[in-house]
């Protein structure tokens, strides 16, 4: 019996005597350290513990005194959507990464996804703010069951990109987020700016001056790969 009882001893004193939670909220996809303050929180059981913990430099925070157990931290991504992020407690310290860039898919039926063969769809973009104008023309094309983009380059040459499965998949999540971000009053100097014409007819306009996703850049660079 005395053994037992030191055991229990034993067992109780090798627990934390509090847990805590530390992580940082940034864009993941590519990686990239987020300076400004953002408010996330923290709810147990259906119920809202803080909803007000601010994120510190680089996006870090820290949420302590807490009890072992399942939590949900909450938290709006880049895109004005509420993301809700599970998170098991059950050691002294759980570190934790939350994504801005993790769009909430909107089940919508894109541009890209409908092209059938022959099709052409040009995308216009341009980006305009206090210090830069810039406006570029991507034309996507589906042939013989191939798609691929064809643009002019910094030599005022056409060049043209095949586009895999991968990067297909890309554009698609894009165009939704174009549609997505155009609903959306961001109050920003830079206005982006999107045409969608297929086939010779302008489908659809869009815009986006909220200053947080810069699809301009990531259509261009991270998508595509055009320098």
């Amino acid at each position: 019996m005395k053994t037992l009882f030191l055991l229990a001893i034993c067992v109780v004193l090798s627990q934390p005597s509090s847990y805590k939670i530390v992580g940082s909220l940034h864009d993941c996809n590519p990686q990239e350290i987020e300076y400004g303050n953002r408010l996330i929180a923290i709810s147990k059981d259906g119920k809202v513990l803080n909803d007000a913990i601010k994120t510190g430099a680089k996006g870090h925070f820290e949420i302590g005194d807490l009890a072992p157990g399942n939590y949900v931290i909450g938290y709006y991504n880049k895109f004005r959507q509420r993301v809700r992020k599970p998170v098991a407690v059950n050691a002294a310290s759980t570190s934790v990464e939350l994504c801005l860039d993790d769009f909430q898919d909107t089940n919508v039926s894109t541009l890209f996804n409908t092209m059938k063969n022959g099709d052409k769809l040009l995308l216009s973009i341009s980006s305009h703010g206090c210090f830069h104008t810039f406006q570029d023309d991507l034309t996507f094309s589906l042939t013989d069951k191939k798609y691929s983009v064809s643009f002019t380059d910094e030599k005022n040459k056409v060049r043209t990109l095949p586009i895999d499965i991968a990067k297909l998949n890309e554009l698609i999540r894009f165009e939704k987020i174009v549609r997505h971000m155009s609903k959306i009053d961001g109050g920003c100097t830079t206005t982006d700016g999107y045409v969608f014409t297929k086939n010779g007819e302008i489908v659809y306009q869009a815009t986006d001056n909220t200053c947080e996703w810069r699809g301009v850049r990531k259509i261009r660079s991270e998508i595509l790969g055009i320098k």
